[in-house]
């Protein structure tokens, strides 16, 4: 049987642990819950099958983005949807930057 794909991070964050998940998963533990103290991309949570998260990181801003995710779900992909119509290109990326 053909294992599932991995999930890979909406965000790009240095020091990502998405290559390491496989190897990572091995030393969890079977618990109810997941503490993240350096939440980063999320790589390690959204590969994890626990019934609860708690994700920390010195980041706020990263924080926000979780908390926004999980609690309004539509209204960010609605406000994401600008940054993207564009193209996704360079020079789109620096007009909204701009803004």
């Amino acid at each position: 049987m053909k294992k599932p794909a991995l999930i890979r991070s909406p965000l790009k964050w240095a020091g990502g642990k998405f290559d390491v998940v496989p190897q990572l998963r091995e030393h969890l533990p079977k618990a109810g819950y997941l503490i993240e103290p350096f939440v980063g991309g999320g790589s390690v949570f959204m590969n994890t099958d626990y019934d609860h998260y708690v994700l920390c990181d010195s980041n706020p801003a990263l924080i926000n983005f979780y908390r926004f995710l999980t609690t309004d779900t539509t209204a960010l992909i609605d406000r994401s949807w600008s940054l993207f119509r564009d193209g996704g290109t360079r020079e789109a990326y620096e007009r909204n930057r701009q803004t």
